[in-house]
């Protein structure tokens, strides 16, 4: 059968053309994959990045309980920080996950101390890491995507004297 297609092809004009077509096809195709697979893992970097930023800023300038212990200080930042990166994610489909084990489409976030014997006051560094795994479009395994962000801890001026008024 191929042999006969192929004694056909011969005899036309614009035949080596069109094998030439077939064969590059493939790799054309492979080619472009590739490049839509590498756009997307840069892109679920830059995501995770910002998502990052904004997380570990809204976990520094949470305002909390000034009576509380630094455990209770660190889980309610923890909570405004995957709250804020939640409503980013789902912009983008991804969804939060419990555990750090990570299945496609995916994120996990995580607040600790830089100094871990330090308490949740201000001027103590916090870092805030956004771990996600994205999709592959040519059919490999899931990468994971990785991003932290180092802060200093700020809590908001009492309204008492130490407020600057302008004037």
């Amino acid at each position: 059968m191929l042999k006969k297609v192929l004694k056909r092809l011969k005899n036309r004009r614009g035949s080596a053309e069109i094998l030439s077509f077939c064969v590059m096809c493939p790799f054309v195709l492979y080619l472009i994959l590739v490049s839509l697979n590498v756009f997307a893992y840069i892109r679920a970097g830059q995501i995770a990045e910002y998502c990052a930023y904004v997380g570990g800023r809204a976990a520094v300038v949470t305002t909390q309980d000034v009576g509380a212990d630094t455990d209770h200080r660190l889980a309610a930042a923890q909570g405004a920080a995957n709250a804020v990166v939640e409503q980013t994610m789902a912009v983008g489909g991804y969804r939060q996950s419990t555990s750090s084990d990570l299945e496609a489409k995916q994120w996990h976030g995580e607040l600790r101390l830089v100094e871990s014997d330090s308490a949740w006051t201000k001027g103590v560094l916090a870092e805030y890491t956004v771990t996600m795994r994205t999709v592959s479009f040519i059919g490999t395994t899931p990468r994971t995507v990785q991003s932290s962000i180092v802060m200093m801890v700020e809590t908001p001026v009492d309204s008492g004297n130490d407020v600057i008024r302008a004037g």
